[in-house]
């Protein structure tokens, strides 16, 4: 009886072990191969609980009988702790994801955005179940990353996963008619949506795309924002890769904002009543007094205003033309967009900017407003840590005398070795840049902010809505060539015009694009780190425990 206690015990055991191993391989657990090892398995092991049973109740020898029903006690208990632990993981939804994705925390506009949602936000996912493994690696990705979002408001944001072939009316709901073979999301608020499709070697759902696609659906409107044209500008139709400007208009549509160009009328100019923001970037040739008296209109209702402008040289003194621009922004703002250009004798004139506050003295930040080359105080730049890059970049400072009611700050400014070249002739005629005694010594600042108060009421909130101003001392760090590969100038423009529409909510540091490429096995490999990471490990340490109890039975 001993013997076949022993046979059925370790038959049991290995029956059991061939059944599992089977399984793995073949994934399906019905199946012959995997039926009759488990069956004989499990009869085997009834067979060897009886017989257990049976030698304890005849055996005389009290502790022998105690260690036959410690046995089976123990394989009771041992097996009703593998059901538990089994039944509790299966139903856990708690996950760790450990790709660089997973590991990267989201950005602080992303969870800003979904705190503060205030309306229902549903985030439609349309994949197709056909096995495809693109599809199947977009849809797991896009289940993992919309659980994390959906952990900062569990009673607005509600994602569902949908079959197209079968939810038909749900993707007619919508206004589509069919979806990317890797997987469409849909992120709908109300009566507005946006969809986002997945495609690629690498389907996998962007954190910067959906965060755009949420901010467009939670907008009650678009802003409207024109760029000023007629004179010589940055054409933001332009897709030349250097000298264009189409990456701003792109951006910004990107961001739930309408873009559209605006030349004055030279009879009777007018900015329209629906600008939220008014961009001048870079004009060639200075505007005429009636375009400047459509200015002053705009701001006196609260406008808004964006100017770039690049360095460019002091008119001759004599010449009887008059400027106009720049002379009618210090009046209005406080704000000088000087002559010149900031340059610097081992930098000459390409400026970066960082939040490195080591290389400024405290006193060159007596208030503490900066850290490094960024204002830490103003929404704007407020977190900035990545660095920024200026070509060519004139210096932008208050005057001496503030307009009464005018508030002005600011947002960039330059490492303290920079200086404000006058003599750009010399310097273009001879490469070189020497600092004469009546040039300012950086740090200067390269872009302000600027308030002005103004009559009109803000709504009903029995306060008055006030102009604003923000003048950046260059066009080149918008252009095509800097801005798509940039995140950080990508931010400054965001944030400004989010600080120009009053959109607080939207000023933060948007998300940067970036993924794992997957890593794609055969059914092979899979299968074997599937064994090898459950039965082979656990298989592994049984035979080290069983070679270690013979060698010492042996031995001892």
């Amino acid at each position: 009886m001993t013997l076949a206690r022993k046979l059925c015990g370790f038959g049991s055991i290995i029956l059991f072990a061939v059944g599992l191993n089977v399984l793995m391989v073949q994934e399906e657990f019905f199946s012959r191969p995997v039926m009759i090892p488990i069956i004989l398995g499990l009869a085997g092991g009834v067979v060897w609980l009886v017989l257990t049973l049976v030698r304890a109740a005849r055996s005389t020898d009290s502790n022998q009988t105690l260690y036959g029903l410690n046995s089976v006690v123990g394989s009771a208990v041992f097996l009703a702790i593998c059901m538990t632990v089994y039944a509790f993981a299966s139903h856990w939804d708690q996950f760790w994801d450990l790709t660089r994705e997973g590991r990267r925390e989201l950005s602080p506009i992303t969870t800003q955005v979904v705190q503060n949602l205030t309306e229902d936000v549903e985030v439609l996912c349309f994949f197709t179940d056909t096995g495809d493994r693109l599809a199947n690696l977009g849809r797991d990705h896009a289940q993992r990353f919309l659980a994390r979002i959906g952990q900062h408001n569990e009673d607005h944001f509600h994602v569902e996963f949908l079959d197209p072939q079968v939810d038909q009316a749900r993707l007619a709901g919508v206004g589509l008619d069919r979806v990317s073979p890797q997987g469409t999301i849909v992120v709908r608020s109300g009566s507005r949506h946006r969809a986002i499709s997945l495609s690629g070697a690498n389907p996998q759902i962007e954190e910067r795309a959906f965060t755009n696609a949420l901010v467009n659906v939670v907008r009650e409107r678009e802003p409207r924002v024109y760029f000023l044209t007629g004179h010589g500008e940055r054409d933001v139709f332009d897709r030349d890769p250097e000298s264009g400007f189409s990456a701003v208009r792109v951006l910004l549509e990107s961001e739930g904002y309408t873009v559209e160009q605006l030349e004055l009328d030279h009879a009777d100019p007018q900015v329209p009543a629906n600008a939220d923001v008014l961009v001048i970037n870079g004009p060639r040739s200075d505007l005429n007094p009636r375009s400047i008296t459509a200015l002053q209109a705009y701001v006196e209702r609260g406008g808004r205003i964006m100017i770039m402008l690049d360095p460019w040289r002091r008119h001759d003194a004599g010449m009887l033309q008059v400027e106009n621009l720049r002379p009618w922004i210090e009046a209005q703002f406080g704000v000088r967009m000087d002559d010149g250009l900031l340059v610097s004798q081992q930098h000459q004139t390409q400026l970066v900017l960082s939040n490195d506050s080591t290389l400024f003295g405290e006193e060159h930040d007596a208030e503490g407003r900066f850290m490094g080359s960024f204002n830490y105080r103003h929404p704007i730049t407020q977190g900035f840590a990545q660095q920024m890059v200026f070509v060519l970049a004139r210096p932008v400072t208050p005057t001496e005398n503030r307009p009464e009611g005018v508030t002005r700050t600011a947002l960039l400014r330059s490492t303290p070795d920079f200086w404000q070249e006058l003599d750009l002739d010399f310097l273009f005629e001879t490469g070189q840049a020497q600092r004469s005694d009546d040039e300012p010594q950086g740090p200067l600042p390269l872009a302000m902010a600027a308030t002005r108060q103004t009559d009109v009421p803000a709504g009903d909130t029995g306060e008055t809505r006030d102009a604003r101003l923000v003048a950046v001392g260059a066009t080149e760090f918008a252009s095509n060539a800097m801005l798509p590969h940039l995140a950080s100038h990508q931010n400054f423009l965001l944030n400004t015009m989010a600080w120009l529409t009053e959109s607080e909510e939207l000023i933060a540091i948007r998300p940067s694009e970036g993924r794992t490429d997957p890593i794609f096995l055969t059914d092979g490999q899979e299968q074997f780190i599937a064994w090898m990471a459950t039965l082979g490990v656990l298989q592994l340490c049984l035979v080290s425990g069983l070679a270690v109890y013979a060698a010492r039975r042996k031995y001892q």
